[in-house]
């Protein structure tokens, strides 16, 4: 990648006896640990910060790498290629930030956040690295990019065999027979290249995981660096909201009516989500809230009519959160929590399990509530007319 200037994640340290390159305090997001050779295994493994990766450290084979920052999100370029030219091509989008694994994640087919410097600068990365490869065949390479600066984008993975999400983006491109097309190609018959412009798809595929909780009661149903979806369900829609909003029923997600319990750790979540709460109230719903996200939101402009304060699961004192998810007053929770740390004993653990338990939507990123909350929205302008 070097000989080709493609950018990817550097190596901090190769194995526990060498001196890292890097100074912890410079790393201030994700890291990644892969082994020297290969992605698979349970040597790949994402971590929110190097200290935590750097305790788990104790193979020579292994390296690690930066992923560019606290924002730092993925890509999937999928194609086909001959003799190192791309035939056919197509960028889908992982809306999670690391270190949640992609897998776990929403993932948007085309991308619809992404900038058109990140769209280019991964194209750019890609044929490099097709033509350099001499591909014949399909491929499907991984990227990261920082969010707050679109071009800088890092090669993390590149494979020449087809993913799973090649279906997917098959049907997207309105229908393109790219498993027929790298078929041919593989049997050395001659194609033509085949370009189509993002802004020419005339839909949106939206693939949502499918988590299974509700059978591992003692597990903290919540996103991290380790994949634990055991299904995933793909849906198309004329735009982002439809296809999102017929994924998440698709998965057996029960839309919330009216009530919609709203937990958020720390001080930095309860300003974000200040505008989604508004966006919520807008649309009829009531946001129940414990007393420090009530206040913060009331301070941010939030208005108090469409908030219900209750206390938490570990609080005997009524309204609680857990008599209003049993007599389904609240249908559905955002609980995002501000730590990375799992303890069975806090609130926002009980909450979590209250809900999947129960058997309620639960959403616990930022991201994920963010693209819920626009959706709901015109699905309630689609169903009042």
């Amino acid at each position: 990648c070097e000989e080709l200037t493609v950018p990817t994640a550097r190596a901090m340290w190769a194995g526990s006896s060498a001196q890292p390159q890097v100074e912890s305090t410079e790393v201030k997001g994700p890291v990644l640990r892969k082994p020297r050779w290969g992605m698979a295994g349970d040597q790949f493994h994402m971590a929110a910060g190097y200290a935590e990766l750097k305790a788990e450290q104790k193979e020579e084979s292994l390296v690690v790498e930066c992923l560019c920052g606290e924002n730092a999100r993925q890509v999937v370029l999928d194609g086909v290629a001959q003799r190192g030219e791309i035939l056919t091509k197509s960028l889908s989008e992982v809306i999670e930030c690391a270190p949640v694994h992609c897998g776990d994640s929403v993932m948007l087919c085309p991308p619809q956040y992404i900038a058109i410097a990140t769209y280019a600068a991964s194209l750019r990365c890609a044929q490099k690295l097709v033509k350099a490869l001499s591909v014949d065949g399909p491929f499907s390479i991984s990227l990261v990019y920082d969010a707050s600066n679109p071009e800088s984008v890092f090669v993390v993975g590149c494979n020449l065999y087809t993913s799973r999400y090649l279906p997917m983006t098959c049907h997207t491109y309105l229908g393109e027979p790219w498993l027929e097309e790298a078929a041919k190609v593989v049997m050395g018959v001659p194609r033509r290249s085949k370009y189509m412009r993002i802004i020419d798809v005339e839909h949106v595929a939206c693939r949502i995981p499918v988590f299974s909780f509700g059978n591992r009661p003692l597990t903290d149903p919540r996103l991290g660096s380790t994949m634990q979806a055991t299904g995933e369900v793909v849906c198309f829609g004329a735009h982002l909201h439809e296809a999102y909003i017929r994924a998440l029923q698709a998965t057996g997600t029960k839309l919330p009516d009216k009530g919609i319990l709203v937990s958020l750790g720390g001080v930095e979540n309860k300003l974000k989500f200040a505008p989604l709460a508004s966006l919520l109230i807008q649309s009829g719903f009531t946001l129940y809230v414990t007393e420090g996200t009530r206040a913060a939101l009331i301070a941010e402009g939030v208005g108090e009519d469409g908030l219900r304060q209750v206390y938490p699961l570990l609080v005997a004192t009524e309204p609680n959160c857990a008599t209003l998810i049993d007599d389904g007053t609240i249908e559905f929770v955002i609980n995002i929590p501000s730590g990375d740390a799992t303890n069975k004993d806090t609130s926002g653990f009980q909450l979590r399990r209250k809900a999947v338990d129960r058997g309620i939507g639960l959403i616990n990123s930022f991201p994920n509530a963010k693209l819920f909350t626009n959706a709901l929205r015109w699905y309630k302008q689609v169903q009042t007319g």
